[in-house]
């Protein structure tokens, strides 16, 4: 299980990669290994 101040700590870097995929102006897609399209910007 992890520490409280870990899963805390590890949802603000995932945040960040949120927002910079979000506000970024180049091509940005995530697939999934089967193909499935899961992000595109």
């Amino acid at each position: 299980m992890l520490h409280i101040t870990e899963r805390h700590q590890m949802e603000q870097e995932k945040q960040k990669l949120v927002e910079v995929a979000q506000n970024s102006p180049d091509f940005i897609g995530i697939a999934s290994p089967d193909g499935k399209v899961l992000f595109v910007k």
